[in-house]
């Protein structure tokens, strides 16, 4: 979750599956990473396979056309922002909601398409897609709660020095100590998120084996993905909205302990993200535009 937050001024965004310089090429094989993801859930057959490939191309094509503008356009918003030299926690505040905003939108095309495999999978595999998500937590888990809370939060701050020196460069040791402090007092809300995503998961295993059908499976699936805050209890979502408004407070005073540099390279690392955003959308537009007469032909042959 604060990794997300964080995401709001410094723009590691989801689709950025490695580094910046990296991104279009890695942008340009998600494809293959989500359909390598996908068949790892489970044995799926030759027709559920054939399934998950279309729907993921069908998927990919939607997301180069309609999200990458979204992205460019938050971009901008964010890069505007960092023009005026200072960043308020209310700009934050704002950032971090059109960000989950966008993180909806991405997902919720995925949906119906999701809740259909699902809802076609045959007992052993509905079996070995739940021992699939359980070793996924397991792992989660001990990358996150092992050993003392202490501990813990130590580890949760290292890794946030890191993920900020990814775009600011090299950190005083002033600056880490600071940013290990305001890190350290961080609501920390990994045993709740994992409660969370263990009672979620339990409730779609459920409706598989209860073969509920789609439409219920996908109504679920929206729901987590839509309004999270529906499925969580009343100690999950108050813990929750206490890191969001604290890591948003952070992440301003972060920015106030940057130096000259450190600010100019952040707002380089954004114009970059744009650049590259805005090289794929030309490249999906031409892809586009050279695929439509091919289609045409195609339809007027065999009138489809």
């Amino acid at each position: 979750m604060l990794k997300l937050l964080l995401t709001s001024i410094f723009l590691l965004l989801a689709l950025s599956l490695t580094g910046c310089s990296m991104m279009a090429i890695g942008y340009n094989n998600a494809d293959w990473y989500l359909r390598y993801k996908i068949n790892n859930y489970a044995s799926f057959n030759t027709a559920q396979k054939e399934t998950i490939q279309r729907e993921v191309d069908v998927f990919m094509d939607w997301h180069r056309r309609d999200m990458l503008p979204e992205y460019i356009n938050f971009l901008k918003k964010v890069d505007q922002t960092l023009q005026n030299g200072s960043v308020e926690k209310e700009q934050i505040s704002a950032f971090s909601n059109e960000l989950r905003g966008l993180y909806r939108m991405t997902l919720t095309p995925s949906v119906q398409p999701a809740a259909h495999i699902l809802a076609n999978l045959n007992k052993p595999q509905i079996q070995e897609f739940e021992q699939t998500l359980k070793e996924e937590n397991e792992k989660l888990k001990k990358s996150a709660l092992d050993g003392s809370r202490d501990e813990q939060l130590n580890r949760r701050a290292e890794k946030t020095i890191d993920f900020i020196e990814d775009f600011t460069g090299n950190l005083s040791g002033e600056q880490e100590e600071k940013i290990t402090l305001m890190s350290r007092q961080l609501p920390f809300t990994t045993p709740a998120f994992m409660q969370n995503r263990e009672s979620n998961q339990r409730i779609l295993i459920k409706l598989l084996n209860n073969n509920e059908g789609a439409e219920k499976i996908a109504s679920f699936i929206g729901l987590w993905i839509s309004t999270p805050e529906n499925t969580r209890t009343p100690d999950e979502q108050r813990l929750i909205k206490e890191l969001q408004d604290a890591a948003n407070g952070m992440i301003a005073n972060v920015y106030t302990i940057l130096t000259p540099q450190q600010k100019q390279r952040l707002r380089n690392k954004i114009q970059e993200y744009m650049a590259d955003l805005g090289t794929l959308t030309k490249q999906s537009q031409l892809a586009a535009a050279r695929t439509a007469p091919s289609l045409a032909l195609f339809l007027i042959k065999y009138g489809a």
